[in-house]
């Protein structure tokens, strides 16, 4: 009995000793986020680039000029797809969502201008700024609950865009 007591203890001894050398995560994973360097080539023949780099091949896609790329291995393609809109002015729409009346907080300009339209697409108000404004209110009240598209230009261009919620 004597020796297994002290067996045991021998038992727990060293495995305390193990997680206080060796650390010890409580959490049951961790995920770690790693990247893969893209160590390979690129060549290009006649045309047709060939991007090559650890692992299988993973897509061919046809450029907007008509010449085709052969992607092999853990290569980032030169689009991602995230479209980052370097136009983008800051506007703050309150209250959100709203009976009707609603205000934007931003540093217009003359020429400016802001519209609003329903998921159908169809224009339901515009209007143009003629000065300089730092808040604007416009009441779609008179419309039917739902979700709306804010859309603010600025030189023709589409500077900010966010969803508005209509309610009764």
């Amino acid at each position: 009995m004597e020796y297994k007591h002290r067996f045991y203890l021998a038992f727990r001894l060293s495995i305390f000793i193990l997680f206080a050398c060796c650390g010890y995560d409580a959490s049951a994973q961790s995920v770690v986020r790693q990247s893969i360097s893209s160590i390979g080539s690129s060549s290009s023949i006649d045309g047709i680039t060939i991007q090559s780099s650890v692992g299988q091949a993973s897509s061919t896609v046809m450029t907007s000029s008509g010449k085709s790329v052969l992607r092999q291995g853990f290569i980032q393609p030169p689009s991602s797809g995230a479209v980052i809109n370097e136009n983008l002015i800051p506007a703050l729409v309150f209250p959100n969502p709203s009976t009707g009346l609603f205000y934007i907080q931003m540093e217009f300009r003359s020429g400016d201008y802001y519209e609003v339209m329903n998921l159908a697409g169809q224009k339901i108000y515009t209007q143009s700024i003629n000065g300089i404004s730092s808040m604007e209110s416009f009441d779609i009240s008179n419309q039917s609950e739902g979700l709306y598209i804010l859309s603010i230009f600025r030189n023709n261009t589409k500077v900010q865009s966010q969803k508005l919620a209509l309610t009764q």
